[in-house]
């Protein structure tokens, strides 16, 4: 019966092997500073009178997990969405830093070049394009290079999604 089914025989046929030591000691490796937002200042995108973030200020280290928390209503959202592209806000002052020189992040195709991106926490709803097909997922941030005189080259686009296969 399924009560007689412990939690190592689900887990070792889930991961097919036994898991021993589920949390082995890691030592991590911590190690030169790979990115620095400076006095990051972000105003309401309708409403200029209002700061929605005021002066932040964040450096990540190699080998560093940052995990940025707050309430609904904090600024999380803002800050990421703020930095990549600028694609939340106005009148948005500050630096960004890569492996110590300062980029800009104007727009999302700077902050692509740039080597910034942006991963929603609503994937489902703001990270995918539910209306296409996978290809044109994969492809999504490709179409310009894809693309002559607005025409897409589906045979190209197909290359470029099977690639990710």
């Amino acid at each position: 019966a399924a009560n007689t089914i412990s939690e190592e025989r689900i887990i070792k046929g889930m991961v097919g092997r036994d898991l021993d030591n589920r949390y082995p000691d890691h030592t991590p490796h911590i190690g030169e500073e790979v990115l620095r937002i400076e006095n990051w200042t972000v105003h309401h995108p309708t409403d200029h009178s209002r700061v929605v973030i005021h002066g932040a200020n964040l450096a990540v280290r190699r080998g560093e997990i940052v995990g940025i928390a707050g309430l609904m209503g904090a600024g999380r959202t803002e800050l990421a969405m703020s930095v990549f592209g600028r694609t939340y806000g106005s009148n948005i002052t500050g630096k960004v830093f890569k492996d110590g020189k300062e980029i800009r992040t104007h727009s999302v195709s700077e902050a692509v070049k740039n080597g910034i991106a942006y991963a929603t926490e609503d994937r489902k709803r703001y990270g995918l394009n539910l209306i296409d097909d996978i290809k044109r997922n994969v492809s999504g941030s490709a179409l310009g290079k894809l693309a002559k005189w607005g025409w897409v080259d589906a045979n190209q686009e197909f290359v470029v999604a099977e690639g990710y296969r």
